[in-house]
């Protein structure tokens, strides 16, 4: 039987839940380190070879009832040897990668049922106009969760080849635009075919012509490896502070830093449910569990634990090496941070008061991880 398309020629929709579509590529606030944080503000490092004294601004370490030093034990920081070569296991990811992304399906006709995965085409209609944002072709997997809450599963009944239409509101933060978002839209849709057995191409030089201009695996495994090597080169300053981490040791995780970890973390999930317009349990829905409590019972004591570990290792060093960080410093790290959470707060005074405590750590650890990457020996 005929086979579809490849994935890599397929339009992407924007029908995507928030978290799927926008989530990953905004910076969150309040502590969620875990979900990958902005770094990298610049400015001049103010290392002192003395020790560390702050001033009474705000730029000083905070005061603790514990002692940083006895409760982390630092690895290996200063000179470090940082690898940016690309391992195998790196190159064969991409090539995994690649090979779903080409892998095609045996094209069927039937009536679609809440266990398959279909490609089709819709368009949407918001008060009867076309919505051009909402229109698409796409593989549709009935079951999955990539879509906004009953988009995938209008299409359970429908008939190969035959247009049906359907409702759906989009939730608010969707796309960011106000035209579409928390409107009812009107698809008009048509499955073009239930996807059968998967075909997965081998990776083999056929293949690699087939899909490029390159001859041969052994050309384009050259390429991937020098891509690989230019994209660690340019996030260079996070593989010497991933190194750092790994090789330190937290000995006792305090429990005032704990019980302020998870507040931090649960708030950064509070703050993107407000910027979707969710409730606070189908924002943790939407990152795979049943509902708040069922996060906070799995996953926040070790989300908690990673920020505490990057908290200890921060002071520690920052301690050890005099690191400090101006006024100008904080207030662009405000400005910055700010500027993703101005649907959240009235102002950014309100926004500072909120979360004095973590943006002065977020500008203190950039600081520490500037210092480690001047001081590393990078190895391509």
């Amino acid at each position: 039987m005929e086979q579809t398309t490849n994935k890599d020629t397929v339009e992407q929709t924007a029908i995507v839940s928030p978290s799927k579509k926008k989530g990953t590529a905004i910076l969150l606030s309040c502590g969620m380190f875990a979900l990958g944080l902005a770094f990298g503000i610049g400015g001049t490092l103010l290392v002192q070879k003395k020790p560390w004294v702050g001033k009474e601004d705000g730029n000083a370490l905070p005061k603790r009832s514990f002692d940083v030093d006895k409760c982390v034990t630092l690895g290996e920081y200063d000179g470090i040897k940082v690898s940016l070569a690309a391992s195998q296991e790196d190159i064969q990811s991409e090539i995994d990668t690649l090979i779903e992304d080409n892998t095609t399906y045996v094209k069927k006709k039937g009536t679609v049922t809440e266990t398959d995965m279909v490609y089709a085409k819709f368009d949407g209609y918001i008060d009867n106009k076309i919505a051009e944002d909402t229109c698409g072709e796409d593989y549709v997997d009935i079951a999955s969760d990539d879509f906004v809450e009953g988009f995938a599963t209008a299409f359970v009944g429908a008939k190969t080849g035959k247009e049906f239409s359907f409702k759906v509101t989009i939730p608010e933060g969707t796309y960011g635009d106000d035209t579409i978002d928390g409107k009812e839209v009107t698809f008009k849709a048509t499955v073009k075919y239930i996807c059968g057995d998967s075909i997965v191409p081998e990776w083999d030089d056929t293949f690699v012509q087939s899909i490029s201009d390159f001859k041969t695996t052994k050309e384009y495994e050259a390429q991937i490896k020098e891509e690989i090597e230019a994209e660690n080169q340019d996030s260079k300053e996070d593989f010497a502070w991933t190194d750092v981490l790994e090789g330190s040791k937290v000995n006792e995780y305090p429990e005032e830093l704990m019980e302020e970890a998870k507040k931090e973390v649960l708030q950064g999930y509070y703050d993107m449910a407000d910027m979707y317009g969710m409730s606070h349990d189908e924002i943790f829905q939407a990152w795979g569990r049943e509902n708040e409590a069922d996060f906070v019972r799995q996953d926040l004591n070790e989300l908690a634990k990673d920020t505490v570990k990057e908290i200890l290792v921060t002071e520690a060093i920052a301690k050890a090496e005099g690191i400090n960080y101006s006024d100008e410093e904080y207030k662009e790290m405000l400005d910055e941070e700010y500027e993703y959470n101005t649907d959240t707060y009235d102002s950014k005074k309100e926004y500072e008061k909120e979360n004095k405590a973590y943006l002065q750590r977020m500008v203190l650890m950039t600081k520490v991880q500037e210092w480690i990457a001047e001081h590393a020996e990078f190895e391509e």
